[in-house]
């Protein structure tokens, strides 16, 4: 299992995988040398080795000769059946896709995202999805709708369709109990294809309609484009414009009452399964894979993208029906439990790794 991320969203992503195929199959998992063991279990062979880092250093870490034997020494010492990897977009890793398929290893890439979000689009990543497409021999998306991209491509190698896992590991995080209150949370990087802005014209909707309820904006990034509109409501919004730290990240679902995602581009989210761990109701929008994690009037709403009033009704209708809250809450916890658990999805995963060795 390789991942270049060390921190966030698709490092926990691999750790709680991994994980959970460490039950049944021997796991190795190859991550950057800053990677914590913390959330990798003891079952999972956890080897950190230097990567490149494509948006700094990626010609002084690919000149060093040493790195990159290094790289391919520990895949070539783990002798792996399959060798899966979680990012689809880092060139210094794509480099020895070539090399791997060359000497006869199974490539499995899992795309989170098929198509890079609005504002993420950049020439070396076009690239490096490119090579993980031609020299992969099977792909894991996480709906029908990144799988239809992938068609859309031109790809017609072997492609399943496996669920986003649950992120329960949060709710270990922090023990405090937090008074839930009227909190609305928008959660994770501040990115263009977020729909932050919607929500920011939602806001005085929805203040009409409930009058003590407050926004929690919580994630990295640039922030500053927004000032003006946060001016406005700025005694209803609550920001913390840094990377949140995992027992943050629980104490910031317990005390919001919904978990607000208007993005206008997706593919598929983790908060959604954070949101469902913590019995969180969650607004959507109708983007990408999102509808297909989200049951609608059951775990949660869904509305159409940049629609500023659907929005402000749909936040106002949950924070006004606490036993709604409730039941949808419940509902998605429900939900975590049955579709989206580690151990269903390493067996589904397993199946992959089966049929990819057969081929």
């Amino acid at each position: 299992m390789i991942t270049t991320d060390c921190s966030g969203g698709l490092f926990q992503y691999t750790s709680q995988l991994s994980n959970a195929l460490s039950r049944k199959i021997r796991v190795t998992a190859i991550v950057p040398l800053k990677a914590s063991k913390e959330l990798f279990s003891k079952s999972v062979k956890m080897l950190r080795v230097p990567m490149g880092d494509t948006k700094k250093n990626f010609i002084m870490s690919t000149i060093f000769v040493r790195n990159i034997y290094n790289f391919i020494k520990v895949i070539r010492d783990e002798r792996p059946d399959i060798v899966h990897f979680q990012n689809a977009y880092n060139v210094w890793v794509a480099v020895f896709l070539p090399w791997l398929k060359r000497y006869g290893y199974k490539i499995l890439t899992t795309f989170h995202d098929v198509e890079p979000h609005l504002g993420y689009k950049r020439f070396d990543k076009m690239i490096a999805r490119a090579v993980h497409i031609k020299y992969s021999n099977g792909f894991i998306v996480h709906g029908e709708g990144e799988r239809i991209k992938l068609l859309n491509l031109g790809e017609k190698k072997k492609c399943w369709i496996i669920p986003h896992g649950d992120y329960s590991f949060f709710t270990k995080k922090c023990k405090k109990k937090f008074r839930e209150g009227k909190n609305v949370l928008f959660f994770g990087n501040i990115s263009p294809y977020k729909g932050l802005e919607y929500l920011l014209k939602a806001w005085p909707l929805i203040l009409e309609g409930v009058q003590d309820a407050k926004l929690i904006i919580a994630g990295k990034g640039d922030i500053a484009k927004y000032d003006k509109m946060i001016d406005r409501i700025r005694n209803s919004v609550e920001i913390y414009n840094e990377f949140i730290p995992n027992e943050i990240v629980a104490e910031l679902f317990k005390k919001s009452a919904v978990i607000v995602l208007p993005y206008v581009d997706a593919s598929q989210s983790g908060i959604i399964p954070i949101a469902y761990s913590f019995k969180k109701p969650v607004v959507v929008t109708n983007v990408g894979s999102l509808p297909e994690v989200v049951d609608n009037e059951r775990t949660g709403l869904i509305v159409p993208p940049r629609d500023v009033e659907s929005l402000a009704r749909a936040i106002t209708r949950l924070l006004n029906d606490g036993e709604l809250r409730k039941e949808l809450g419940n509902n998605a916890y429900e939900k975590m439990k049955e579709e989206l658990s580690w151990n269903n999805i390493a067996e589904k995963t397993i199946r992959v790794y089966e049929e990819i060795g057969k081929g």
